[in-house]
C-alpha cells in the first residue's frame, strides 16, 4: 500500500507500548508533516517443488510480514527518541531532553492513515529501523524512516489524519556544522545524516506471527556535499586524523535548538570536482565509531515538548 499526499490527510499517529506487539491504550502523538508512507503488509512466501516437476508444487504462507516507511517535513526532533531510546529531560519549559542510544528500543503502535480511504492500517509492535535526516541548501529539513513490526491489523473506524501546526524547520537553521572544530556552514551544500538499527522481527515455532523484533549492528554515515574552500579535507585522509564532527541547528536559541556531536570520526574516500556542474565540488562520507568505554554520538534538544516517552 502507498500514499501520495493530495487532496486529502495523511499522517502518522504513535502510541507507546506498554507490551511490545500489544496495542497501545493511546495512539495520538503525531510524527511530523507527512509527505508520504508506504507499507508492505503480508506473509514471507514458502514454496517448492519436486523431483518429478519443473514447476513450483505448493506455495504457502510464511513469516507475517509488517514494515513501514515514511517521508516527513521535519517539525521538531522527537523523532529522535524512537530510533535512539534512551532519554532524559530537565527543565520546566523550555525542556532540554538528552538522548542516547539504547540496546533496546522502544515499541509503538503506529496508525497510518489517509482520509480518502476510510480505514486505516495498526502496525503493532512497531520499531524504528532506519533514518535518513536530510539537510539540503534552499530546502526544509527532512527525514525518512523506516519500521518494523510484528503484526498488522485494519482499522475500519480510523482516526482523522491530522499534523502538527508550526513551522518546520528549514536549510538556513543549520547554525553549526563543523569537522574537526573546523566550520562547513559557509561551504556545505547537502547534508545526510544515516543511521540504521538493523531491526529484525524474529518469530518461533507455532506462530507465523513473530514474538519480538531484535535490535542488530548500529552504523552511522553522515554524507556531505559542499564547495571547496581548503585542502582540511585532503589532510583529514592523508594524515588518517580522527576527529569530532558537529551538526546543530536552531530556530530560537535556548528554546528552539538540536545538536548532534558525533565524538569520533573518519573520512576514507573523498571525491572531487573539478569541471562542469561540478568544479570546486567535494563529496564525502563521514564514518563514525567508538572504542570500547567511549560515546560515539550525544544528542541534546531544546523544545516545548514536556516528555518524549509519552
Amino acid at each position: 500500500m502507498g500514499y501520495k499526499d493530495g487532496e486529502s490527510g495523511i499522517s502518522v499517529l504513535l502510541g507507546k507500548e506498554t507490551t511490545p506487539g500489544t496495542e497501545a491504550s493511546t495512539i495520538a502523538t503525531k510524527l511530523g508533516l507527512i509527505q508520504n508512507i508506504s507499507s508492505k503488509t503480508g506473509f514471507d512466501m514458502i514454496e517448492g517443488n519436486t523431483s518429478f516437476s519443473q514447476d513450483r508444487r505448493y506455495a504457502t504462507a510464511g513469516k507475517k510480514i509488517a514494515n513501514w516507511d515514511v517521508d516527513f517535513i521535519v517539525q521538531n526532533f522527537q523523532f529522535l527518541y524512537y530510533i535512539l531510546g534512551t532519554h532524559a529531560v530537565t527543565g520546566t519549559g523550555p525542556y532540554t531532553h538528552t538522548l542516547s542510544q539504547a540496546n533496546k528500543l522502544p515499541s509503538y503502535s503506529a496508525e497510518l492513515i489517509d482520509d480518502d480511504l476510510g480505514v486505516s492500517l495498526k502496525m503493532l509492535g512497531s520499531k524504528a529501523d532506519s533514518l535518513d535526516l536530510k539537510c539540503t541548501a534552499g530546502e526544509e529539513i527532512s527525514a525518512s524512516m523506516g519500521w518494523k513490526a510484528m503484526d498488522h491489523t485494519k482499522e475500519v473506524t480510523p482516526q482523522s489524519a491530522a499534523e502538527i501546526d508550526t513551522d518546520p524547520w528549514v536549510f538556513d537553521q543549520v547554525s553549526v556544522f563543523s569537522l574537526d572544530s573546523v566550520s562547513k556552514v559557509d561551504v556545505a551544500t547537502d547534508i545526510s545524516v544515516k543511521y540504521n538499527r538493523n531491526v529484525d522481527p524474529r518469530t518461533t515455532v507455532g506462530s507465523k506471527t513473530p514474538r519480538f523484533v531484535k535490535e542488530g549492528k548500529r552504523p552511522w554515515e553522515l554524507t556531505i556535499e559542499q564547495y571547496q574552500d581548503d585542502v582540511e579535507l585532503y589532510d583529514l585522509v592523508a594524515n588518517e586524523t580522527a576527529f569530532a564532527t558537529q551538526l546543530k541547528f536552531v530556530k530560537n536559541a535556548s528554546n528552539d535548538e538540536a545538536t548532534l556531536t558525533f565524538n569520533q570520526c573518519r573520512v576514507f574516500d573523498p571525491g572531487y570536482g573539478f569541471g562542469g556542474d561540478d568544479a570546486l565540488k567535494e563529496s564525502f562520507s563521514v564514518i563514525p565509531y567508538a572504542k570500547s568505554g567511549q560515546t560515539l554520538v550525544t544528542v541534546s534538544v531544546i523544545d516545548s515538548i514536556a516528555d518524549y516517552t509519552a
